[in-house]
């Protein structure tokens, strides 16, 4: 996709050779751009404004034990996402967030994740229907 038009205003999309997303140029002329590293995984989204003017941002940086670092432009705080040998989310440490542990429990053909930050507990089957929430303590 190219471009999308809803009337007279256009959003505009750009790629590179391996179809990655490189920049969303919108019809208020704000633009997203996106950068990816050697190894085709996401590493820079860059708003800009009206003026080609640097807005916002967030960098992306990866080891292979799972762990993604993001850093807010130019706040410069960040967050650490770690993943399992699944690519599922199991922790999120810093960049406002407190302690969030995911954690997945199967059964059968049935996969239960509960997402627990602080005192709060939400559970899930199969990922994306909402069962409950608690408050432990």
């Amino acid at each position: 996709m190219l471009s999308v038009s809803v009337g007279e205003q256009t959003t505009r999309y750009t790629y590179n050779f391996n179809g990655d997303l490189t920049s969303i140029i919108y019809p208020t002329s704000t633009t997203v751009k996106y950068s990816w590293n050697q190894y085709g995984l996401l590493s820079n989204i860059t708003g800009y404004n009206q003026e080609n003017k640097f807005v916002q941002g967030v960098h992306f940086s990866y080891d292979w034990n799972g762990k993604v670092t993001m850093s807010r432009l130019p706040q410069g705080d960040s967050a650490v996402l770690v993943f399992n040998e699944d690519a599922r989310m199991m922790d999120i440490v810093g960049g406002g967030f407190s302690g969030v542990r995911f954690d997945s429990v199967k059964n059968d053909d049935q996969v239960v994740r509960v997402i627990k930050q602080g005192d709060q507990v939400m559970t899930f089957l199969n990922d994306r229907d909402f069962i409950s929430q608690c408050q432990t303590g």
